[in-house]
This record gives C-alpha cells, sequence and structure tokens, in this order.
C-alpha cells in the first residue's frame, strides 16, 4: 500500500485526469508511481511526463544509454518500484534481462563505452564535492561529448526524483516481468 494519498484513477478530473488519460495511451494502464504523484501534485506529474522526451531530443544520449543509467542508478539507490519499472524499460530498449541484471551490478562488460557511461552515473551518485578531473576524461575518452555528459546529469537527476519519491512512497510494484 502507498504511503502517500492516492485517489483512484477514475476519480481524477481535470488537468489530473487528461495526465492519467496519456499515462494510460502509453502504458494501458496508470503505474502506481504516476497515480500517487499524480494524487499529490498535477504539475510535477506533468514536468515528469516532459522530461524523459525532451532529454532525448536534446543531449545526443540513446534511449538505450539513458535505460542503462536509469536501471543502474534505481539498483544503486536501492529503489524496488524504479528497479522494476526501469528493468521493464531496459528491457523495450533492447537489453536481455541477463544484461539488465549486469546494469543492476553497475557494469556492462559487453560495450566499454557504455561500460564508462555506467561508472560515470555512478561515480556522480556516489560522490561529494567535485569531480575529479579524472572521471570526465574517462567519459570523454570513452566517446561522450560534453552535450552528452550534461544529458547523463540530467538523466541521473530525473531518475534520482523518481527513485527517492518511490522510496518514501514504497510504491506497490505494478510492472509485469520485472
Amino acid at each position: 500500500m502507498s504511503r502517500l494519498s492516492m485517489i483512484a484513477v477514475d476519480e481524477a478530473k481535470g488537468e489530473l485526469a487528461d495526465l492519467f488519460r496519456r499515462i494510460e495511451e502509453g502504458f494501458g494502464w496508470v503505474p502506481n508511481a504516476y497515480a500517487t504523484l499524480g494524487s499529490n501534485s498535477p504539475g510535477l506529474l506533468a514536468c515528469v511526463l516532459q522530461t524523459r522526451p525532451i532529454l532525448l531530443a536534446s543531449c545526443g544520449l540513446r534511449a538505450p544509454e539513458i535505460a542503462a543509467i536509469n536501471v543502474a542508478v534505481s539498483a544503486h539507490s536501492k529503489s524496488d518500484y524504479c528497479v522494476a519499472e526501469q528493468g521493464v524499460a531496459a528491457r523495450a530498449s533492447g537489453f536481455s534481462a541477463e544484461q539488465t541484471i549486469s546494469l543492476c551490478a553497475g557494469h556492462y562488460p559487453e560495450d566499454a563505452r557504455l561500460d564508462a557511461l555506467i561508472q560515470f552515473a555512478l561515480r556522480l551518485v556516489d560522490g561529494a564535492g567535485t569531480l575529479p578531473g579524472a572521471a570526465l576524461e574517462d567519459i570523454r575518452s570513452a566517446g561522450y561529448s560534453d552535450e552528452q555528459i550534461v544529458g547523463v546529469i540530467g538523466a541521473i537527476s530525473i531518475i534520482l526524483f523518481n527513485n527517492m519519491f518511490n522510496r518514501v512512497n514504497d510504491t506497490p510494484i505494478d510492472f509485469p516481468n520485472s
């Protein structure tokens, strides 16, 4: 059971009903996390729904790269709900179940470039203070541009919000095949 208040999806009115309708069109249902977030802040739900398309369109990262960041950071943050949700998204982006397990472990030995991306993301999540210059050079050496590095920071910020929200809410997992 969610810890935060949540209205029934079919009781939503106005902007929230429109948001839930859009979500249902994409997923086939309104996942618990979105229902709870929208019940408490429709404007913030709208913002969350807008961020992924904007991120994909503007940062030079591909969907599988963002999926890899999301899975690794969610597992590192110990957000069970986000691991389930992002695991489904990773498989939809082309990762196998075994590869998704590797992403959860924070490594991707099949692809050095993607592994460097994951390592960079986890270093940002773990660290405090100014990132050492060597970490920036490592990600650049793996072939990532400054635009993509900024995209990594954006992806991390978005998934950490989701992780924290679902950890506070203890959102019941409702993703099939997670």
